[in-house]
């Protein structure tokens, strides 16, 4: 995305103050939802340095609602990147159960069955 009215949104907070702002924990920030918008702001960069810091925001820091939305953010701008080095971030691993395991969870086989009818 370049050009037109999304950078006309985001005209007050450039790049390098948006990977700022991402570095810079929430608690020290005036405004700990400004992370929201460097993230968004991010997605429409197409720098080196603005990948990592996507990456940085896509790990998770905390439980708190402003690192969740931010997390959430970056994540969403890594997938329209499509770079290949957020793939394990963006889609974790397959985590492969050995044959020999058996399922934590029995499948309900019993409600597959067709019920018997009453014979005539």
């Amino acid at each position: 995305m370049s050009g037109g009215r999304f950078d006309n949104l985001f005209a007050w907070m450039d790049e390098p103050e948006a990977i700022r702002c991402l570095r810079t924990p929430a608690d020290q920030l005036d405004i700990p939802a400004a992370q929201y918008v460097a993230a968004t702001r991010l997605g429409a960069a197409s720098s080196e340095a603005s990948l990592l810091a996507l990456l940085d925001a896509a790990r998770f820091r905390g439980d708190d609602i402003n690192n969740r939305l931010t997390r959430r953010k970056a994540l969403e701008a890594l997938g329209r990147r499509r770079d290949p080095r957020s793939l394990a971030l963006v889609r974790p691993p397959t985590i492969l159960r050995p044959w020999s395991m058996p399922p934590t969870v029995s499948p309900p086989w019993h409600h597959w069955t067709t019920p018997r009818l009453p014979l005539p």
